[in-house]
């Protein structure tokens, strides 16, 4: 299948070759971004996009893809651009700057409003850019058609990477509890091992060090964040209680050792312990035992 067949089966078979749709890959040829970031914080990325050194947005609606691996495109959703501006002096945000993005710049503003076209296939729909990578913004045209690569199921948040690997904000947790069919590798894998684990919260950098000892091991721990809005842990809920309920999506989990399902509860919990002094949780993060 390609993008336009899919297009044609949404009924958009009329924006095909008119000049009205751009496609663009938002790509880290150019500039040090870091894109894995984007990927994570929708919001983000749209700040990002909404923001030019060229009048590329020259359309009435955009399609915009996340490079990931070799030519392969991710697509996050379908924007109508509805006005521009160029701007001497444009301004970006913290948030921008924090991911390698130049301060400030010479450049075009846009308004860009999200549509339901295609809506049902933000961070599912993988397509070949094919090889031309440097033109990160094309027309949708009707003879350079894209490879669709798949579809990935509702839900669906990456490949496991591995356990030493796994590094998750609360956003993306909460998609791997919701969805657990399409996240199947995921449950398999987090509920075959105990473990200790790390809670960072990301405004503050205080961390809580924490065990999983039930029978559903880590992941079976991980959900009760999920479910509680991570009013689970004395010293965590005591923050949380001073926040509004969407500080949540400040905290992040990483894994620090895994361990055999063999090993007792008071066996897991003097390896806890030992991490909490080398990391001291207890004197400068959130555990309060």
């Amino acid at each position: 299948m390609t993008q336009n067949n899919l297009l044609k089966m949404y009924g958009l078979e009329h924006l095909i070759g008119t000049k009205k749709v751009k496609l663009i890959r938002h790509q880290d040829t150019n500039r040090d971004i870091q894109f894995e970031k984007l990927k994570k914080n929708k919001t983000l990325l749209e700040e990002y996009q909404a923001v030019q050194s060229k009048d590329v947005f020259n359309c009435q609606y955009v399609m915009s893809y996340l490079a990931i691996e070799n030519s392969n495109s991710l697509f996050m959703g379908m924007y109508e651009v509805l006005s521009c501006e160029h701007v001497e002096n444009i301004v970006v945000s913290d948030s921008l700057i924090a991911l390698g993005h130049p301060p400030s710049f010479t450049g075009y503003k846009y308004e860009l409003k999200e549509v339901n076209f295609l809506k049902d296939l933000n961070n599912r729909l993988v397509i070949d850019w094919g090889k031309g990578f440097r033109s990160w913004a094309q027309w949708l045209d009707a003879a350079k058609d894209k490879e669709v690569i798949e579809i990935r199921p509702q839900g669906y948040m990456d490949d496991f990477p591995g356990y030493e690997d796994v590094f998750l904000e609360f956003g993306e947790l909460e998609r791997i509890v919701q969805y657990p069919d399409a996240n199947k590798v995921w449950h398999q894998k987090l509920s075959s091992v105990k473990g200790i684990y790390l809670i960072t919260d990301q405004m503050t950098g205080q961390q809580y060090v924490g065990s999983a000892y039930n029978k559903d091991g880590i992941i079976g721990r991980w959900k009760t964040y999920v479910e509680n809005g991570m009013m689970v842990n004395k010293d965590i809920i005591a923050l949380m209680e001073s926040r509004s309920p969407e500080y949540k999506y400040n905290f992040t989990f990483t894994i620090l050792r895994t361990l055999s399902k063999a090993l007792t509860d008071n066996e897991v919990i003097t390896v806890e312990t030992s991490y909490k002094k080398r990391l001291g949780s207890k004197e400068f993060g959130l555990n309060c035992n």
